[in-house]
């Protein structure tokens, strides 16, 4: 992926091949990955998306480029529970770090899961968010 990135091979069948192992490591474990995430993925706005983020989730060049809200984290009044996947895209241990920095935060890490945990760990997950919400 690196090496498309800088030569600017974005489109071309490597890089998608080597995003298609990244995304099945990190992003969801299911094989095949459910309808409704399908449907999902497939009804996104790209247009949105590219402007915001970027052309593809690797590069960020749009609008939150320069965007960093570590500071505003400790101003969060209320309770608030960080969810990871063990191979989350979104590192457990940058999960960890906001976590740290919200004042009430809770952190569930789930063994075996990816960024998609609710799909992954659908029990163990809505078991955590009953747990919080009752707390």
């Amino acid at each position: 992926m690196d090496r498309c990135e800088k030569e600017g091979q974005e489109s071309s069948q490597e890089y998608q091949d080597a995003v298609e192992v990244f995304y099945n490591r990190h992003f969801c474990m299911a094989n095949p990955w459910p309808d409704y995430v399908m449907e999902t993925m497939n009804s996104l706005n790209e247009a949105c998306y590219e402007g915001m983020w970027g052309p593809n989730e690797f590069t960020c060049n749009g609008l939150l480029r320069d965007y960093d809200g570590l500071a505003e984290l400790e101003s969060i009044q209320t309770p608030t529970l960080i969810t990871c996947g063990e191979f989350d895209e979104a590192a457990p241990a940058s999960c960890k770090t906001f976590a740290k920095l919200i004042p009430d935060a809770r952190y569930a890490e789930f063994e075996d899961a990816s960024h998609l945990t609710f799909v992954e760990s659908r029990e163990k997950y809505i078991e955590t968010l009953r747990k919080f919400f009752a707390e």
